[in-house]
């Protein structure tokens, strides 16, 4: 099975995912879907279905519902309660809360994003990481933080029943990572990665959190499905463990359309 195997799930939702993004994008996406949104006609020739598309009008109710919603919902700052800042935990939350993702990024405004995701496509993603310590050699900040992904980038997930409870032992995130080109320092290459996040039952009956990183040998197509696998190189990175020594679940939330009813 390679490495970027999609969920059922995920292949019965993404034609529907495909569709909402490109009529929330707007008139210039939905034209450029061309005949999947704008049937030619049986007599028009390649010229004439130009012209059609290009004199066809498109009014965006769909993007302006979901503004008017995510307006609706935040038309208030939400209150977040913190214990005293004097407190070590007090300080380390207002940190985090004006700076959840480590890129400037605002709990206010994470939120308000991951809500314009699932008003979108009705799915989103946030994973609970962290960062610096001795794993990562930065020890100067080392905090939690959140990434946000989106309902495409959820490639496959598992769940088991451990210690009574039903847990998630899988997930299969894609992520596009900026390179500098080794010729030219001026040009950047985007390589696609799979992170599979596990997690591991030892024999003592414990878990172990494990993370791998996958990346498409140089050379090989990404839509080439049979040989994902053998042409990517795994690395696994060790997380840092809670004080009894193993993570016992993954930290990561799907937020879903259904879970607002």
């Amino acid at each position: 099975m390679p490495a970027n195997f999609t969920h059922p799930d995920y292949d019965a939702n993404a034609a529907a995912w495909s569709r909402a993004r490109d009529v929330i994008a707007g008139e210039d996406a939905v034209k450029l879907g061309g005949i999947k949104y704008l049937p030619r006609l049986d007599s028009q020739s390649e010229n004439e279905y130009l012209g059609y598309k290009s004199r066809a009008c498109f009014f965006n109710a769909t993007s302006r519902t979901r503004d008017g919603f995510l307006g609706l919902l935040f038309r208030r700052d939400p209150e977040v309660k913190l214990p005293d800042r004097h407190a070590g935990v007090g300080g380390a939350l207002r940190v985090f809360t004006d700076d959840v993702d480590l890129m400037g990024t605002s709990l206010f405004a994470f939120c308000k994003g991951v809500t314009g995701e699932v008003l979108s496509v009705g799915r989103s993603g946030t994973l609970i990481d962290w960062q610096g310590g001795s794993t990562t050699g930065n020890a100067d900040e080392s905090r939690a933080y959140v990434v946000r992904y989106a309902a495409e980038d959820i490639l496959n997930w598992q769940t088991a029943r451990i210690n009574g409870r039903n847990v998630v032992t899988m997930v299969t995130l894609r992520e596009f990572v900026e390179r500098p080109d080794d010729a030219d320092p001026f040009v950047v290459k985007i390589t696609e990665t799979v992170r599979v996040l596990k997690l591991e039952v030892l024999p003592d009956g414990g878990t172990r959190y494990v993370v791998e990183v996958w990346v498409l040998a140089d050379g090989h197509r990404a839509k080439s499905q049979s040989s994902w696998m053998s042409n990517f190189w795994s690395g696994q990175i060790p997380a840092s463990p809670r004080p009894n020594g193993h993570w016992w679940k993954l930290v990561s939330r799907f937020d879903s359309a259904n879970l607002c009813r």
